[in-house]
This record gives C-alpha cells, sequence and structure tokens, in this order.
C-alpha cells in the first residue's frame, strides 16, 4: 500500500504509517489541489494499491497510463494473487487450487463438514474440512449459501428467515467533468492521485457524502462518451470534440455508499443454471431514494472544485440509480444481534472457530465483555495488505498444528501489538508502567554489565525476561559461554520490552470478587492477574497458584493470601530454601509481614511513593522523606 495521510484530517487513525510513499501528484491532480485548498479544502495523496518504490521484490510503477482494469506489464499492482497467496503457499500450509467452482457447502446439522465443487476437468469432487469460510463476493455468498439447501435449511443455509441476500449495495459513482482550455491531462498513469474527504458526512443536512476523487485515464474509445449535456453522440462534431478536448477534460467523481435496503436483493433462479448446473443468481429491486439525493450533493461539490480550477465548462453526472451490485459491492450476509433481521452474529462469529469457542466463554465474563474481538485482536486490513498477511498467516499456522488446545499461540509481536492496544483504554496504566521496571528492554537486561558479568545466559532466564520471544538463548544473543559481555544479535530486539502488558494479564479473564485475602489486601482489588508460564505457553491464573511457604531462618512467616502476591513471587523468587530475602525475593518482614506486594508497590509502575501514607500519619517527624518510611 502507497500513500500518506498527513494532510487528511479525515482519515481513520493508524497505528503506523503506509509502506510505500504516495504517488506524486500529476498535472491536473495540481491544479485542482490548488483550487481545493483556495475553497478551504483538505486535498491529498490517495491511498493505492500499487508499488510507488520497488518492495516485496516487485518492481515500481511504471506510470503506464492503461492502469485500472488492465493487467501491469511489471506486476506493480498489489492483489492477493501477488502478496499473502504466495506467502501463503510458501508456508507449506496452503493448497491453491484454481480453475474451480463450489456448488454448495455440506452440512452436519447446523456445522459445515466440506464443500462440493467442480475441479479444473469439471469433475465433481468432494472436500470435506473442519472450517469453511465463505468470502466470495455480496453476490456469490449469497448465491452459495442460497444453493445449499438441507433438511435443516430448506431455503438455504442462514435463510430461514429470508434474509441471505438482502440489503445488496455496491457505490454509486457520481461528480462532474470540466473541460479546460489547454491540454491538462498529462496520461502519466495511474492517473487517479488526488482526494478530498471533506464531504464525507453533512450533519446539517443529513447527507452521507464520500470521497471525490480525480479520476484513472480511460481510452479514446472510452472518453467517447464524456461528453456536455446534449452535444452529439455520433457525426463529425462529436469526431471534432473527441479530437481536440481528449487532453482537456478532468473528472472529479467519487463513490457514495448506498443506503441499505431489504428490497435490494440476490436470490437464485433454479430454472437458469450455467455450465456446472448451479442456479444463477436473479437481482432485484432499486437503491434507496435517499442514494440519489446523496449523489446529487457530491456532484455540486465536484462541480463546484472544478468551476475554481478554472474549467471554462463544467457539467455534472450524477448516480445514485438502478440497482446496485455492480462494483465494490457488500451486504446481502448483514451482522446483527437479532436472527430474524440479520444473517451472521458479530458476536459469535470469532466464537464459531472450534478452537477460541474456550476463550470466547471466558471473554464473555470478564471485564472486556463489552468491548468487541476487533478492538483487540485487530481487523484483518487495518494496517493493509500486511496486516491481511499477518491475519492469514495466523490462520495457516493455526489449522497446521495441534487443535486440541483452546488455545492460539500469538507470536511476540502480536502480543506487543496487543498491549499497544490496552494503552488505548487503561491510559494512566500504561503511563506507569512505562515509568517503571516491568517496561524494561532486552537490552537493559541481557546487556547489562551488572548482572552479565556474575551469571551466565541460560534459557530460564525467559521464564520472566522475554516470556513471548520466539527463539531461545542462542537464536538471541552473542557470548562466549562464559561470563564475559553478551551482545543481542538483532537491534531491533534489544529495544522491545521484555514483559509486556500479557505477561502478568489475561485479557480474557474475570474481575476479582472481594474475598478474605489477609491483611491489608482490601485495600486494592485489581483485576485478576494471571502469569503466563513460557514453558506451557499458557496462562495461569493466580488465585489457582499455589502459595509459597516462606521463612526467615527456621521461622516461618506470616505471607499473604493476596494471589497478586503469589503472581509477584513467581518472578521475585527467593532461593530453594524459601528463605525471605534470598536472590529476588521481597517478602516483607517485621511489621510489615502479611502485607501484599501491591499495599506498598502501585503494580504497574512499582513505585512506593506516597505508600506510607496509607496506613500512616507521614506528617509526622519519624516519616520524613528518606529516612524511616523509606527503610
Amino acid at each position: 500500500m502507497s500513500g500518506d495521510n498527513s494532510k487528511n484530517p479525515f482519515a481513520p487513525p493508524r497505528k503506523k504509517n503506509f509502506p510505500m510513499p504516495a504517488f506524486e501528484f500529476n498535472k491536473e491532480a495540481k491544479v485542482v489541489a490548488a483550487a481545493a485548498e483556495r475553497m478551504g479544502l483538505h486535498p491529498f495523496p490517495i491511498p493505492m494499491l500499487r508499488n510507488s518504490v520497488p518492495y516485496n521484490g516487485r518492481a515500481a510503477c511504471i506510470r503506464n497510463r492503461t492502469c485500472c482494469g488492465y493487467a501491469c506489464p511489471v506486476d506493480a499492482k498489489n492483489g492477493t494473487q501477488n502478496t499473502v497467496i504466495p506467502k501463503a503457499i510458501e508456508s507449506g500450509n496452503c493448497e491453491l487450487r484454481t480453475h474451480c467452482v463450489v456448488a454448495e457447502i455440506l452440512m452436519d446439522g447446523k456445522r459445515a463438514k466440506g464443500v462440493r465443487y467442480f475441479d479444473e476437468n469439471n469433475e465433481e469432487k468432494i472436500q470435506t474440512a473442519d472450517v469453511v469460510v465463505v468470502a466470495a463476493s455480496a453476490c456469490e455468498s449469497a448465491r452459495l449459501l442460497l444453493n445449499s439447501r438441507t433438511s435443516l435449511f430448506p431455503n438455504g443455509i442462514g435463510n430461514n428467515f429470508d434474509n441471505v441476500g438482502r440489503n445488496l449495495q455496491s457505490h454509486a459513482y457520481t461528480g462532474a467533468w470540466g473541460l479546460f482550455d489547454y491540454d491538462i491531462l498529462e496520461l502519466n498513469g495511474p492517473g487517479a492521485t488526488l482526494g478530498i474527504s471533506d464531504f464525507n458526512h453533512n450533519e446539517k443536512e443529513g447527507i452521507i457524502g464520500g470521497v471525490l476523487c480525480t479520476e484513472f485515464y480511460v481510452l479514446p474509445y472510452g472518453f467517447s462518451r464524456a461528453r456536455p449535456p446534449s452535444y452529439p453522440k455520433w457525426g463529425r462534431e462529436h469526431k471534432k470534440f473527441q479530437r481536440q478536448n481528449y487532453r482537456r477534460m478532468v473528472r472529479l467523481h467519487g463513490p457514495v455508499q448506498d443506503v441499505p435496503t431489504p428490497g435490494m436483493r440476490v436470490q437464485v433462479e433454479d430454472s437458469v443454471r450455467d455450465f456446472w448446473g448451479i442456479p444463477v443468481t436473479k437481482f432485484s429491486g432499486s437503491r434507496h431514494p435517499l442514494d440519489r439525493k446523496h449523489c446529487q450533493f457530491l456532484s455540486e461539490k465536484a462541480a463546484s472544485v472544478l468551476r475554481e480550477a478554472g474549467a471554462k465548462q463544467v457539467w455534472m453526472n450524477v448516480g445514485g440509480l438502478g440497482r446496485a451490485g455492480g462494483q465494490h459491492q457488500c451486504g446481502t450476509c448483514r451482522m446483527g444481534d437479532d436472527p430474524k433481521t440479520s444473517v451472521a452474529d458479530p458476536s459469535y462469529t470469532c466464537a464459531q472457530c472450534h478452537e477460541v469457542k474456550d476463550s470466547h466463554a471466558r471473554w464473555s465474563q470478564s471485564a472486556h465483555k463489552d468491548v468487541a474481538c476487533v478492538e483487540c485482536h485487530a481487523a484483518a486490513l487495518e494496517n493493509g495488505v500486511e496486516g491481511l498477511a499477518e491475519k492469514l498467516g495466523m490462520v495457516f499456522a493455526h489449522f497446521s498444528k495441534d487443535v486440541k488446545n483452546s488455545d492460539i499461540k500469538m507470536t511476540e509481536k502480536q502480543v506487543l501489538e496487543i498491549s499497544e492496544r490496552c494503552a488505548s483504554c487503561h491510559k494512566s496504566e500504561s503511563e506507569k508502567w512505562a515509568l517503571g521496571g516491568h517496561s524494561t528492554r532486552y537490552k537493559n537486561i541481557f546487556e547489562d554489565s551488572s548482572y552479565n558479568s556474575k551469571e551466565k545466559p541460560y534459557a530460564d532466564c525467559f521464564r520472566c525476561h522475554g516470556m513471548f520471544y520466539d527463539g531461545d538463548i542462542n537464536t538471541l544473543m552473542d557470548f562466549n559461554g562464559d561470563c564475559s559481555h553478551w551482545k543481542i544479535k538483532d537491534p531491533s530486539q534489544a529495544e522491545i520490552p521484555a514483559i509486556p502488558c500479557l505477561a502478568c494479564h489475561k485479557i480474557h479473564s474475570p474481575r476479582n470478587a472481594p474475598g478474605n485475602l489477609g491483611l491489608m489486601d482490601s485495600l486494592r482489588n485489581p483485576p485478576k492477574t494471571s502469569f503466563y508460564s513460557r514453558a506451557e505457553r499458557k496462562h495461569f491464573r493466580t488465585d489457582n497458584l499455589t502459595p509459597i511457604e516462606m521463612y526467615l531462618g527456621s521461622k516461618k512467616l506470616e505471607t499473604s493470601k493476596d494471589p497478586n502476591n503469589t503472581l509477584c513471587i513467581q518472578c521475585h523468587s527467593p532461593n530453594w530454601e524459601r528463605q525471605a530475602r534470598s536472590c529476588d525475593d521481597r517478602t516483607p518482614t517485621g511489621d510489615h509481614k502479611g502485607f501484599s506486594c501491591v499495599v506498598c508497590h502501585d503494580p504497574h509502575s512499582n513505585s512506593v511513593a506516597d505508600s506510607c501514607s496509607r496506613c500512616h500519619d507521614t506528617s509526622k517527624p519519624e516519616f520524613r522523606a528518606g529516612k524511616t518510611c523509606q527503610k
């Protein structure tokens, strides 16, 4: 993906920039951009699935004018065929069968068990499956479901309430043409380079607008349809206009999102069948009347920009009539909470996978039960093709492993991405974590001479420092096998936080309930914590961990029953004799015996600032800062 949203104040937030720089404005885009800025608008370069520079082993765009609708001679246009599908095949976990047509989904009761399809030789085949993903476009997905009929679904899968195929939408393209008195088209591809999103929503008039863009170039034959109103469509004047004005016209237009309407729908016609004998699609209904109103609004805006740009003649081409179902189609299997008015349930879409049902059940009882799955796990296209490739990679990895375990294994990169999302809601906790010891980077642990001059690196380091690291100590470090200076091999790994949020928190865990936890433990009631075991690659709830008995000499110490205290001691642990103050142990003794760690230590920053004031009058002389209170 190429692009630059820095000049588009209406763009959604992104975690990082597009992988490639935006295409430069061509001549007509520069003229339109100047006009738009004079009008107080915000023109910006359009994000495009095209290589603006060489990327992933493929060439950059050569500015071919026949871009939209034609194959790229240097493979600089991006699609699944040259991005994620090749990566999936290279992984060894994906088999691609081309020239195949699926006729129906096979069911076992209410669960899909495979598909019936025709192969490249037009021979009928059966493919069984644990999961069937229906993603064949709005029209063909509805057609496949409607043609998959069983005793439980006599009208097609998911169609017992006659909702499959309804609310078909696409994009109603609308805009205006401007005729200039000079050659303004450079005819250097891709053509469309500028967008204006100022008219996306007009709250005062209740208008749902859309983006306006300069257009891709058309060949002369296609241009022959572009004429001012009442202008001859054939004959001498038609040809004269074609010769004189092919390079003098600019089209500024864009898509308006259709308003969904149940009457605009896809059905199947049993009496008409294709080559393989599969009933074909049948369209009925029309667009919502508001679509025309929205298109009129956006076309008027386009015309005003072209007049400001200096066009000597401007005319509108207003869309929004007829039927949907062409470019950028969607709908037909809409999500909703009521099966009588919808097809897919958004709350349980993720849970349908047998491997996440347990996780979904825990989520429904957690503090995050009102947070949608994608809020933390992200939608596939959030980071463009890179994000889609990553999600597909997780799917392929998922099905290549043992599916008996109910926990999907995430890479360290994915764990860190989820931890970043924690900050969007838990801002205060995240800021404290960033200031404390738990945010320490790999370099602060493994390249610290005060530690590595005394000890050798070994696998158990990762038990607490780098729980989610994908390799082992030998892939992380360069060392001589003794106590000489250690060096992290990958410089980028050195800056990664070694103890992210998920080390102590499992986002699907329920909250604590108050209980008899022992002295001072009731001062805090944080969300239930979990300890991530690298050895077993899963979380263990801290209230299920066995508290460790501690001793001071031969005397057994009174210790807290707080699960959070049990969590802390997993890493801040004593020696094998369980002696307080040995190794990294911090078990309170003396007057503070029995206290939980979180009574004095903020669980995120580790700070003990002002902790004494929770129990003591710190205005007294004996609690002077830096003196008795800090001992």
